[in-house]
């Protein structure tokens, strides 16, 4: 299935910063996604933060088919 990705802020854009469409297969989670798709390992998974269709989600929601996956590295500071 196809989804469009959107990755926002200073992280390791492996596709580009997007939107670009990706294939992946059905099933798949946020989590699942950044790990055998983009690379990224397991630990750093919670430190971004994901929205799905305009929603925040959380590592373990499931990208369906279509859907825009945001992908946002928020930096705070003072």
């Amino acid at each position: 299935m196809k989804i469009t990705l959107e990755m926002v802020g200073a992280m390791r854009k492996p596709l580009g910063q997007g939107p670009v469409e990706v294939e992946t297969e059905e099933g798949t989670t946020v989590e699942r996604f950044m790990t055998e798709r983009l690379g990224y390992r397991s630990e750093h998974v919670p430190r971004l933060s994901y929205f799905i269709d305009g929603e925040a989600a959380r590592p373990s929601a499931v990208l369906t088919a279509g859907c825009r996956l945001r992908i946002l590295m928020i930096i705070g500071g003072g």
